[in-house]
Parts: C-alpha cells; structure tokens; sequence
C-alpha cells in the first residue's frame, strides 16, 4: 500500500481541479498521481540527460561515426 500524503488547495485551485476531473471521469487523487508520476519521471530523465551532458563535456565533446557507434553496440557484422 502506498503512502497517504494530504494536501491542501485554495478555493480556485480545487475548482479547477474538480471541473477538470468531473470533465475527465477520474478522482481528484488518480489526477494528482497521474501528475506528479509524469512530472518525476521527467525530472529523472532530465538528470540521466544532464550526466550525459557532463560526461560529453568530460570527454571534449567527442563525436563518433556511426560505423564506431555500430562498433561499439556491437551491431557492426
């Protein structure tokens, strides 16, 4: 079972937030997991893009030809 975590929204908020889950056929709490899933997956891409920027740098900004990206995927038979 998951964690129970409450929250409070303004009037406006909790509004928006009922017309949009009404208008969608879900519960206030699926729209809220829904939301904060995606957005912490974005972040967790955002942070293996970032490694592999400093790691690039790291590395001169090296390129490579597609016959050594081949070669090292060892796709290149």
């Amino acid at each position: 079972m998951g964690q129970v975590i409450s929250i409070q929204f303004d009037a406006e908020l909790d509004a928006l937030l009922t017309t949009y889950t009404e208008n969608h056929g879900m519960s206030k709490a699926a729209y809220i997991q829904q939301v904060v899933s995606e957005r912490l997956v974005e972040w967790e891409s955002e942070l293996v893009l970032r490694q592999a920027l400093k790691d690039w740098q790291a590395d001169g900004f090296r390129t490579k030809s597609w016959q050594e990206t081949l070669q090292e995927l060892h796709l290149d038979d």
